[in-house]
């Protein structure tokens, strides 16, 4: 049987996008995941990001985790029973049960929501808030697994770390344009 995961599917899908990106130009290396073009003068060698190709990738790395976050949050209000096998919880009961829908379907409706409004705006301050978001949520998962006995959840983590990366980036070429 084959098991692949919502997260597996997002990596898979990135890195297919890199590595076709990579095949269409000459002269593209890797570093840290990301293409860039090695450019050098008689002064300074440095790398720089490519420029509206670059641009299109990161709108869509960033895009398909928006739309994704805002669908989980959403199935949170319409079916919170499948919204939870989803992330491989149970559905709790009574106030737990609030708790859970209210607050987990706002976070990742709020993430995708912020994405998506940093990719129409171009405001880099609307990346920040969701890069906050994932590292908080990486950050309660490792104190889950070192302290609490929760299972090692390296998929989730992995997600989280990677998303935010490309939010803070994102911003910063924002900023720097």
């Amino acid at each position: 049987m084959l098991n692949i995961s919502i997260p597996n599917i997002f990596l898979t899908l990135i890195q297919t996008i890199l590595d076709t990106y990579a095949h269409l130009h000459q002269n593209v290396f890797f570093c840290v995941g990301l293409p860039v073009k090695f450019h050098s003068n008689e002064h300074n060698s440095h790398f720089f990001i490519l420029g509206n190709a670059m641009n299109t990738l990161f709108k869509v790395a960033i895009g398909i985790p928006a739309l994704f976050f805002i669908f989980i949050g959403v199935r949170w209000a319409v079916d919170p029973s499948g919204a939870a096998d989803m992330l491989g919880m149970s559905l709790l009961s009574g106030l737990g049960l609030s708790s859970q829908i209210g607050d987990v379907g706002a976070l990742f409706l709020s993430m995708g929501v912020m994405m998506l409004l940093a990719l129409v705006s171009r405001q880099p301050i609307w990346f920040y808030a969701p890069a906050m978001m994932l590292l908080m949520v990486a950050s309660f998962r490792l104190i889950a697994w070192l302290v609490h006995g929760a299972a090692f959840a390296y998929q989730e983590l992995a997600v989280e770390i990677i998303v935010s990366t490309l939010l803070i980036i994102a911003a910063a070429r924002i900023k720097n344009d």
